[in-house]
């Protein structure tokens, strides 16, 4: 089997996904999700609206909507069925008797009869006395103009009969209204109830619906609680899923995969825990990685810094202590104090040399002190040790 000639950098960027920070793999996941249930609450401002995809439905203030009829519709009002008109001038409702029936007042009629009363009440002896008669009511009649009369009163039945016939049946609305029609004034319409068309919205139905809208509510609450959050999580906090029951097989025969993954596999160490720098696997740090806090108890042991000279893989290895004493000799604050022996002799050395540095620390403990050792050779005094304390 041929190797490939991928280094680890390239296998690693054609199996990993920078976008969703995922490895690609090929697998298929079926998760079930129960019944979901959406509660819709006015009082929480939450809504529902009803579009044809274009243009919304308003409601008014009141709770009222503007209806647009555009075409005409045959209302069927029936008075066996408990249907009825009212007709009103908008203060006075017109009322039927148990007849049928209706009162009809002539005020001019009524005007006149008032003033034929009054005139007749004021005189005390006729005028005119050869002029007055019997009246027999069986041949006799009166004329006074503008009172009701039998033809008149046969032509209103004949008109009222005509509006009753038009009640029982149905009345045709031609039209159609416009919308400025409409919006003009009120169309008042009475009716105890009317038609519904096939699938019209019930109350009942409404009913239903908020029941099946409160358990999608219920249950996406329930689905939310059990979502973990994006990112790695322990098993106990993840999300369990399972490969369907009639999962077909996935082939694992592409040579090309498993070369790539033969690949991987040897750019991975053998075993988990420290290892040798040749049986390790080698990572760098992203260009926009924070700084790493690193921190550390030491107590006698001090900081050690080593490398070669150069660098070089096999070079030969020095040690960097960077100790207290190193502390306070390279901080930038450093103070010395200078003691002499046999100061303004021919003989003048120095012997002592104490260093202290604020920075670092103060007290017992954070004086550097080096101690010069001198022997007397030949009436001169020469160096011979010097040695490091911290007092």
């Amino acid at each position: 089997m041929a190797m490939s000639k991928l280094d680890f950098e390239q296998i690693i960027k054609k199996v990993y996904n920078a976008v969703n920070n995922r490895l690609r793999v090929d697998a298929e996941v079926t998760a079930t999700i129960g019944t979901v249930d959406v509660e819709i609450n006015a009082a929480d401002g939450d809504n529902i609206a009803i579009s044809d995809g274009t243009d919304t439905l308003v409601v008014n203030p009141d709770g009222s909507i503007n209806t647009n009829i555009v075409s005409p519709i045959d209302v069927n009002i029936s008075a066996s069925s408990g249907d009825n008109i009212k007709i009103s001038d908008g203060t006075d409702d017109l009322a039927v008797n148990v007849d049928g029936s209706i009162n009809t007042v002539d005020t001019t009629t009524h005007t006149k009869l008032d003033s034929l009363l009054t005139e007749l009440s004021q005189k005390t002896e006729p005028s005119d006395v050869q002029n007055i008669r019997p009246i027999s009511s069986g041949t006799d009649s009166i004329n006074v103009p503008g009172v009701a009369t039998s033809a008149n009163q046969t032509t209103a039945n004949t008109l009222l009969t005509s509006i009753d016939n038009k009640l029982t049946s149905p009345i045709s609305v031609t039209g159609p209204l416009t919308n400025v029609e409409l919006r003009a004034s009120p169309v008042p319409i009475s009716a105890s109830s009317l038609p519904l068309p096939t699938g019209a919205a019930t109350s009942a139905n409404q009913a239903s619906e908020l029941t099946k809208l409160d358990t999608i509510h219920s249950d996406l609450a329930s689905i939310d609680g059990k979502i973990p959050s994006q990112g790695q999580k322990v098993s106990a906090q993840s999300l369990p899923v399972v490969i369907a029951s009639d999962q077909t097989v996935i082939s694992t025969t592409d040579s090309a995969t498993h070369t790539l993954l033969s690949s991987i596999d040897s750019g991975i160490p053998n075993s988990l825990g420290p290892n040798t720098k040749a049986n390790s696997m080698p990572v760098t740090l992203a260009t926009d990685q924070p700084a790493i806090p690193v921190t550390a108890t030491l107590t006698d042991e001090p900081i050690k810094i080593s490398g070669t000279e150069n660098g070089q893989a096999n070079g030969t290895e020095f040690t960097f202590v960077n100790n207290l004493k190193q502390k306070i000799l390279s901080a930038k604050d450093r103070n010395q104090a200078i003691t002499y022996a046999d100061f303004g002799t021919k003989n003048q050395r120095i012997t002592r040399v104490d260093y202290t540095a604020t920075s670092i620390g103060t007290g017992s403990g954070y004086t550097a002190r080096k101690n010069i050792v001198y022997v007397l050779d030949s009436g001169k005094y020469r160096r011979t040790n010097i040695t490091w304390s911290l007092i």
